[in-house]
């Protein structure tokens, strides 16, 4: 997708792409994309370490923040990869955020996703 923005870009532009343009454009999508991920990733984090046995906040927090982290880093002046952030979010969750999740609420979050 990274690529695919790049490319897409260049073509609705006209103009002839210089290199650095292109490795500043990548840097620019994948870099960014990685950091808005970890940041939603922290606040999500900090939010569900605030929270205990509470099932509907904990699963509407996550489904929140997954969408909140994709419209973030595609739809705001950052325009980064929406894609790649929420990969981000995720695989960050997968590691260490899902310890976050109380155990009597961990049941609800995973018939969820």
């Amino acid at each position: 997708m990274v690529l695919f923005t790049i490319v897409e870009e260049v073509l609705a532009t006209e103009c002839q792409p210089t290199p650095a343009f292109v490795v500043t454009k990548f840097a620019r999508l994948t870099g960014g994309g990685f950091l808005v991920g970890l940041f939603f990733f922290l606040i999500l984090e900090w939010a569900l370490n605030r929270l205990h046995n509470e099932p509907v906040l904990e699963v509407n927090l996550t489904l929140c923040f997954a969408y909140m982290t994709f419209f973030m880093a595609e739809n705001t002046r950052l325009e980064v990869s929406g894609i790649l952030a929420l990969v981000i979010l995720g695989l960050f969750m997968s590691r260490t955020g899902k310890t976050k999740i109380s155990s009597e609420s961990e049941v609800a979050v995973h018939n969820v996703w």
